[in-house]
């Protein structure tokens, strides 16, 4: 009997353990938990926790790489997370990389990570799916001739395959230079977990077949780009009826409509089915992109304002443009609209004009406002006269509105006066970020009047006079100030001056700026293409006068880094 008990478990006889080790030190792969021995030796063993709590901190998909070629329970532990991103690349012509084309010996990597996918059991922890690049289609003719070339169908057959072993996907991103054929689509509405999609239309007018796309009952996130009616666009009308939880929603289309000054979208070609079935979108966040159509009554049935969080629209009305006036004057607000948007919180605009400060007028508590100001064009440096348009509007009714250049036109000091007394009298109390346009240049008592007006204020853009002092001035009624971005178009002389100057000689002046505790909760600064990051305050001796100086610690940082902030990563074309 006491031989009996002493035996291995069937399971567990002829293993022999193999445990894994980093710089000598053994790692337990059998338990979280170590077992001593007593002895020195069994004492420098890892339990797992501890060792998956390291490698959790890697974010680089090259090092997560590395580390699953180190050992075979490190493979194991951190296979799940090389393959939770996985995006492909297709290039239109081979790469050479030291004078060998890339994927000698096999196929290009594009093909070859399809492949992987396929044929190793990997695709269950793949969560994002993102295919972009050029996808060159042999015998193109064959479309005008009413069939699919083979290597289309191939490509897309083997998507498919990927797709049916992806029980996890949760993102998927089509940008590839052909159109997803109906069996990815129908792949995509088999996986119950998918809640985002994005596909980028080719704007191409081969014909090609269209394909109404299916619904995705799960699907929480939309983003359609590329729309165009004369380039074979699929049918996107049946997922929007069937998307019951979709809350987010961008439509972008072919910027070539409003170029060109063609209507020929039609809303009701993506909207129609909601229509019929008297459905209406449970959107929060709805962003739209190039839009060139007149709008149709049934849009006010099939929207809820009620539920709209925040809102977007870039290159879409612009009243002032004789070549669009017809059709984007459909689109101007009226009076009782504004009171409809109940929970809106955010919105983001491109055009500065006074018929766009009638929504700011008509909305009420706005926590975000963003005028976006990357316009390619107007940064760049241009030989005709440019002037710093400076601006003081009212931040209440009581406050005088006087321009600081007198060269500004009128219209452009009227439009800037509209946009601050609607920010200041309707959405103050609630305002928390605020990005204006880097055209309007603000005197102190102007600035100073709106941020009075705006006292939960944490992040602020806005360009400013050069007599100005920010970090003194804005922290004496801006307690909450967060991020401070001072706002320099390239054409102005000053940002030439700010740019020569060493960065040292940035993040000393901030950092002495900046000791003070009224400043610690004070993380972000910028100023035309220069980004800061304030740390914790040290002190140091003085080499002149021998006293202890508290400064600052300032940094700079790269775009990558502060285009988290929402005063800079907001402010772009793209949606």
């Amino acid at each position: 009997m006491a031989m009996a008990m002493s035996r291995k478990p069937s399971h567990l006889v002829g293993l022999q353990p193999h445990p894994a080790n980093i710089d000598g030190v053994p790692i337990l792969a059998t338990s979280p938990v170590p077992t001593y021995n007593g002895s020195r030796e069994a004492r420098k063993q890892l339990p797992l926790s501890l060792i998956l709590l390291i490698t959790s901190y890697l974010d680089n998909v090259g090092d997560i790489a590395r580390v699953t070629r180190a050992s075979r329970l490190l493979y194991y532990l951190n296979l799940p997370r090389l393959y939770e991103h996985v995006t492909l690349r297709s290039y239109p012509n081979i790469r050479y990389f030291d004078g060998q084309p890339e994927g000698l010996g096999a196929g290009s990597p594009f093909a070859m990570g399809l492949d992987g996918l396929v044929s190793r059991p990997v695709a269950g922890y793949v969560r994002t799916l993102t295919l972009v690049g050029h996808f060159k289609e042999h015998r193109e003719d064959e479309f005008e001739k009413g069939r699919i070339p083979d290597n289309t169908m191939m490509l897309n057959i083997v998507i498919r395959a990927a797709i049916d072993k992806m029980d996890k996907l949760e993102s998927f991103r089509w940008e590839l230079s052909s159109n997803p054929m109906k069996t990815v689509y129908q792949g995509l509405s088999s996986r119950a977990t998918l809640t985002s999609l994005i596909i980028n239309f080719p704007t191409c007018r081969i014909p090609r077949p269209t394909v109404i796309i299916p619904g995705i009952p799960s699907l929480k996130y939309l983003h359609l780009k590329g729309m165009d009616p004369l380039c074979y666009n699929d049918d996107p009308s049946l997922l929007l009826l069937e998307a019951k939880r979709l809350e987010t929603l961008k439509l972008e289309w072919n910027p070539r409509m409003r170029r060109e000054r063609e209507p020929s979208i039609q809303l009701s070609l993506l909207f129609g089915r909601c229509f019929a079935a008297n459905y209406r979108l449970p959107i929060k966040h709805y962003a739209m992109k190039n839009l060139f159509a007149r709008k149709e009554a049934m849009l006010d049935s099939i929207m809820n304002p009620a539920t709209f969080q925040s809102l977007t629209a870039i290159n879409c009305m612009d009243p002032h443009d004789p070549g669009t006036i017809f059709i984007d004057s459909t689109w101007m607000m009226s009076s009782h609209m504004g009171k409809e948007f109940t929970n809106l919180k955010k919105i983001r605009i491109d055009k500065l004009d006074e018929k766009r400060a009638e929504p700011l007028t008509e909305f009420e508590n706005l926590e975000e406002i963003y005028l976006i100001n990357r316009n390619p064009k107007a940064s760049l440096p241009s030989s005709a006269t440019a002037s710093t348009n400076g601006i003081s509007a009212p931040a209440s009714p009581d406050t005088p509105i006087t321009p600081i250049n007198a060269d500004v036109p009128k219209q452009l000091i009227a439009i800037g006066s509209e946009y601050l007394a609607a920010i200041s009298s309707r959405h103050g109390k609630t305002l928390k970020k605020l990005l204006l346009s880097d055209r309007w240049s603000l005197s102190r008592e102007v600035l100073m009047n709106l941020v009075r007006e705006c006292p939960n204020l944490e992040q602020l853009g806005v360009a400013i006079d050069k007599d100005i002092s920010p970090l003194e001035d804005l922290k004496e009624v801006c307690p909450n100030l967060k991020a401070l971005r001072t706002l320099l178009r390239r054409d102005n002389p000053f940002f030439a001056t700010i740019m020569e100057i060493d960065i040292d000689t940035h993040c000393f002046g901030i950092g002495a700026r900046t000791a003070g505790k009224e400043y610690d909760n004070f993380r972000w600064f910028g100023i035309g293409d220069l980004y800061f990051r304030l740390g914790d305050v040290r002190h140091f001796k003085d080499p002149k006068s021998g006293q202890i100086r508290p400064v600052r610690v300032v940094t700079p940082v790269s775009w990558d880094v502060i285009k988290d902030v929402e005063i800079w990563g907001e402010d772009t074309l793209d949606l």
